[in-house]
């Protein structure tokens, strides 16, 4: 009953606060102006949910981000990443900038690796557990990313 008991908390999520006055939940996007020149708002992170486990004997942490998602290559650092879309006013070119207003540093582990998705036998997705040992090799530090990946038109 004990090893049962201590796989289940291994196991258990665990919500690690970034601010004490905010409780759990999806990340919070303010808009806090929007003009013909300009779209101006704020991403609020409140948190993350933590995992640990073990897989072959080696023990990693599972982040898990409410709406976000990984996009690193199988196998690399599951890294949660959020995206939004934003409607910008038609011109002839678009600046981005962002500030990061706080951070919040966590204890050092061995991030979960990106599971691989395949086809299991009752056609059902199946995560499998895959590690590239060189994603492990390199110092990271993650930066806020921001890129357009598309554009388009409003019609009418």
């Amino acid at each position: 009953m004990l090893a049962c008991l201590i796989s289940m908390s291994i196991k258990a999520q665990r919500w690690v606060s970034f601010s004490s006055t905010a409780g759990q939940g999806a990340p919070v996007v303010n808009v806090l102006s929007s003009t013909a020149q300009s779209v101006s708002f704020e991403v609020t992170l409140s948190g993350i949910y933590k995992m640990d486990t073990i897989v072959n004997g080696v023990a990693f942490t599972r982040l898990m981000l409410p709406d976000g998602f990984a996009v690193n290559p199988s196998g690399s650092p599951e890294v949660p990443v959020l995206s939004y879309k934003v409607a910008i006013p038609d011109n002839d070119g678009v600046a981005v900038s962002y500030s990061v207003t706080s951070k919040q540093k966590m204890p050092s582990c061995w991030v979960y690796p990106t599971p691989q998705y395949v086809l299991g036998t009752n056609d059902e997705v199946v995560e499998q557990f895959m590690f590239d040992s060189t994603a492990y090799t390199q110092l990271y530090a993650p930066e806020p990313v921001v890129m357009i990946t598309s554009n388009g038109k409003f019609r009418e």
